[in-house]
């Protein structure tokens, strides 16, 4: 998995990675792992909020809260994930390789999303805080640090 920063915004480029877990509770759980990587680079993004699906033409509106919503989310399970894109307004896409999107945007009122990050030994967690603010914890590991700004 690569990580890189670039004015605010970040992005995450994975080699074979997969959804290898969903989960649902009181929201819905993504883990992620990028096979070509060593066995620390995963991810786990968290949704709290709605978001939409899109796959093959068709929208889906998935809502945590609604767990009758979230079936076509079943389709992720080990699916190719391409990359994850995270804006500073609090946006964040998952793009896959069958040409699935996921995407999520800020929620006014709760934490729409969280994502934790373990990259070669490091890691680093973003939170899309009510409103679109992006918050970020252990952002200056050594491993991550490198790749800032470019």
């Amino acid at each position: 998995m690569e990580y890189i920063s670039k004015n605010d915004d970040w992005s995450f480029s994975l080699e074979e990675g997969i959804v290898q877990l969903l989960q649902i509770d009181f929201r819905l759980t993504l883990v992620l792992s990028d096979g070509e990587s060593d066995d620390s680079d995963k991810a786990e993004l968290s949704i709290n909020t709605a978001c939409v699906l899109e796959h093959g033409g068709a929208f889906y509106f998935l809502t945590p809260e609604d767990p009758l919503t979230l079936a076509p989310a079943l389709s992720l399970v080990n699916a190719e994930v391409v990359s994850i894109s995270i804006q500073k307004t609090g946006d964040l896409k998952v793009e896959f390789a069958n040409n699935a999107l996921l995407s999520i945007e800020p929620d006014e009122g709760y934490e729409a999303w969280e994502m934790d990050c373990s990259i070669a030994g490091d890691s680093i967690k973003f939170v899309c805080l009510p409103g679109g603010e992006v918050e970020i914890f252990n952002s200056e590991p050594k491993a991550l640090a490198k790749r800032e700004n470019i």
